[in-house]
């Protein structure tokens, strides 16, 4: 086992002489949004599933307002700039480091933003746009949710913040949707590649469900009240080709500005996410094409939200796991909870409470299926221990330049441990997944049965002083983390797994050969039990259908106990065209007993260049 950990604790001395790493590979998100008027409590609630690929990181921050001097300017990715504002409000933010499209935000206002990708579209390319003056100094990308996080004070506000910058710079990305809420209204904002938006307000009394494609259909723009586009949105696609206006249909923004359907949102009609989310609404089967939004049958509160985002087509022809025989993150269907889903969260919106109690931040660290959903309130003045893993100065210095370090497997941060989780859960889903879920719906029905008690205490002490109010609001948090957290290392120890010790302590991207790999022998588990034929190894973050076969295997007591245990050897070659980037890395080892039972585990070792 490797002993050596890179913690990268020395983050800014070290940035100029770490390896610079490329940007995590983007999966999709799912996002549901739902009106005050359809919510068992009044609060507007948005889900959330932040979707990315590659080995991932999720750090968390408290940003608190901030002045800023004369002159500033916010520098965007691509090298444009923008004047910075005199004062930034204060927000919760969630980072996916390196990424341009995947950072969530909660404001102190309780405006929320985040987004899904929705391309591709039928805009041209990136460069086209430039030459014809559609794209500005370089265009603007992510500092789309920073810039509305920092300014905005409702979601109207946000929405139209973002529009002006598109109008500005032109968008970067081919296609995407920006889901922009408060207490009071949600909307639902689609940008183009270039300088064309359609924004539509959710309707209160209704929910919309975003894949990753557009859901906006008919655009009025003279409904000021519900609509916000650009003001050319119809000619421009009639410009293009994309709308006729003698076709006698009403324009449809969907139907325009996407790239015709294709795969099985041609052979269906629709996007499988849309269908269940609306269905799972609705308590009907929806037909396509779906509508922008739909009414559901039941009063929604935060756990429907959640068993949305958790779900795999369960009791739907489109389940391919054969009564979780088969892992649900790695069929050929594109699940809401998928092998790609980083973060969830749910977040509770409301407009007559104190500022510190306007947004409930319900999130997991890693999928939701695994992992509880633990409340963070808007109030609190600091992230919980263990998700904490840098100031937010720092943080912004690696959105775009995060190194090799940052991704180091860390025992000291809580996102590790939910990784471990999921990742032994996933490899004998069947047998374990009951056990985990029932510990975490446990958790989150205790938490949501204190709820109106905790939220009472906050508002008598905010009322006397809000400095207590929001110390009390940060210890409950944070008391709430450190459970789950005790909670996810308890499961650990009490599933199954098989020991596995990597003698190595290092290994360069560029060597030969082969890996070492020990199976020690425990009263649970004889390496003598073991099927070699079945073993693969390879990180988590890859596909198991890709992983790396044992090369030979040997019956040999490694460690002197008197009883043998399991050595391997794996081809180097083909499991380092797996690792990106080099770093401390989880390295897990999937399998069967001769009698077919899953085996897991993993030992750590470090890569490096």
């Amino acid at each position: 086992m490797a002993s050596k950990h890179r913690l990268g604790t020395a983050l800014v001395a070290t940035l100029l002489v770490l390896v610079l790493i490329a940007p995590p590979a983007l999966a999709d998100c799912t996002t549901v949004l739902v009106g005050s008027k359809a919510t068992i409590d009044g609060s507007l609630l948005v889900g959330h599933n932040e979707d990315n690929g590659g080995r991932i990181v999720m750090p968390q921050y408290y940003v608190p307002r901030m002045k800023h001097e004369p002159g500033e300017v916010i520098r965007f990715e691509n090298g444009g700039t923008t004047p910075q504002v005199p004062e930034t409000w204060a927000f919760l933010w969630s980072q996916t480091p390196g990424g341009s499209f995947s950072d969530f935000f909660v404001n102190e206002w309780g405006v929320v933003v985040c987004s899904d990708n929705c391309g591709p579209t039928r805009e041209d390319t990136y460069e086209d746009l430039v030459a014809r003056g559609d794209i500005t100094d370089g265009g603007i990308g992510y500092h789309i949710r920073r810039i509305v996080a920092e300014r905005a004070r409702t979601a109207r506000e946000g929405v139209e913040i973002a529009a002006k910058l598109v109008e500005e710079f032109g968008y970067i990305a081919p296609g995407r949707s920006y889901h922009i809420a408060d207490g009071k209204e949600a909307w639902v904002l689609h940008l183009v590649r270039g300088k064309h938006y359609a924004a539509q307000r959710v309707p209160d009394d209704m929910a919309v469900v975003i894949p990753n494609h557009y859901v906006i259909r008919e655009v009025n723009l003279k409904d000021k009240k519900n609509f916000i586009a650009s003001p050319d949105i119809i000619d421009y696609a009639i410009e293009r080709g994309w709308y006729d206006p003698k076709s006698g249909k009403p324009f449809d923004f969907t139907e325009a500005y996407s790239a015709p359907a294709q795969g099985k949102a041609l052979e269906r009609g629709y996007d499988t996410r849309q269908w269940i989310g609306q269905k799972l609404l609705t308590g009907k089967t929806p037909e396509g094409p779906l509508p922008f939004a739909v009414k559901p049958a039941e009063k929604v509160g935060v756990p429907d939200v959640m068993n949305i985002l958790r779900n795999h087509y369960e009791g739907t022809p489109y389940d391919k796991t054969d009564g979780y025989e088969t892992s649900p993150h790695w069929t050929d269907e594109r699940v809401i909870c998928t092998s790609t889903t980083r973060e969830s969260s749910v977040t509770q919106l409301r407009d007559n409470v104190p500022a510190a109690l306007k947004a409930v931040y319900w999130r997991t660290s890693g999928r939701p299926d695994t992992s509880p959903y633990v409340p963070w309130y808007l109030g609190i003045t600091a992230v919980p221990e263990g998700h904490f893993w840098a100031e937010p100065t720092v943080g912004s210095s690696l959105q775009f330049k995060p190194h090799a370090a940052l991704y180091d497997y860390d025992r000291t941060k809580a996102w590790w441990t939910f990784q471990d989780l999921e990742n032994i859960v996933d490899a004998q889903y069947s047998s374990v997944i009951g056990k985990v879920q029932k510990t975490w719906q446990n958790f989150e029905e205790e938490a949501l049965a204190k709820q109106a008690e905790v939220e009472k205490e906050a508002c008598r002490l905010l009322a006397k002083d809000e400095a207590a109010g929001r110390a009390y609001l940060t210890q409950y948090t944070n008391s709430l983390a450190q459970k789950a957290w005790q909670q996810a290392k308890e499961l650990i120890g009490e599933l199954p797994t098989m020991k596995v010790d990597i003698p190595r302590e290092a290994v360069r991207l560029s060597e030969t050969g082969t890996l070492q790999v020990n199976i020690i022998s425990s009263g649970e588990l004889s390496a003598k039990n073991i099927d070699p034929a079945t073993l693969t190894l390879g990180p988590a973050y890859r596909n198991p259908n890709t992983w790396v076969p044992a090369k030979s295997s040997a019956l040999k007591d490694v460690n002197g106990d008197g009883d043998p245990d399991l050595t391997l050897t794996f081809e180097l070659p083909p499991l380092l065209k797996l690792i990106s980037p080099a770093c401390y890395t989880d390295l897990w080892l999937h399998g069967s007993t001769k009698a077919g039972a899953p085996i897991v585990g993993r030992d750590l070792v470090n890569f490096l260049e």
